[in-house]
């Protein structure tokens, strides 16, 4: 999901010693710890598999109330993001788990 950025809300780069560098703000970070707050990575081997196979499976085997966003991070890692701490709950706790695809 692409989105457009308005260039004028980015902060500043500036340097710090000889490092490009950018101060993020508070509301930035709590923005993004809030979006994370009932989330997972894991490690799959994504060259066989397609996210929406994986998408399939976690519904089959985790049984969970409601729907998971599933992101590539890169390097075979994903992260799943829960709409709710119950079913973050049940797979943070019921695993480990294996998923066959």
């Amino acid at each position: 999901m692409n989105q457009a950025v308005d260039l004028a809300t980015l902060p500043i780069p500036t340097m710090r010693g000889e490092r490009p560098a950018i101060t993020i703000p508070v509301s930035y970070v709590e923005k993004g710890l809030e979006a994370c707050k009932f989330a997972l990575v894991g490690r799959l081997d994504l060259k066989n598999v397609k996210i929406e196979d994986i998408k399939a499976e976690i519904a089959r085997e985790w049984g969970l109330e409601a729907t998971v966003r599933v992101s590539p991070l890169g390097k075979d890692y994903v992260m799943v993001r829960f709409s709710n701490e119950d079913d973050f709950k049940t797979v943070w706790y019921g695993g480990p788990w294996y998923l066959s695809k």
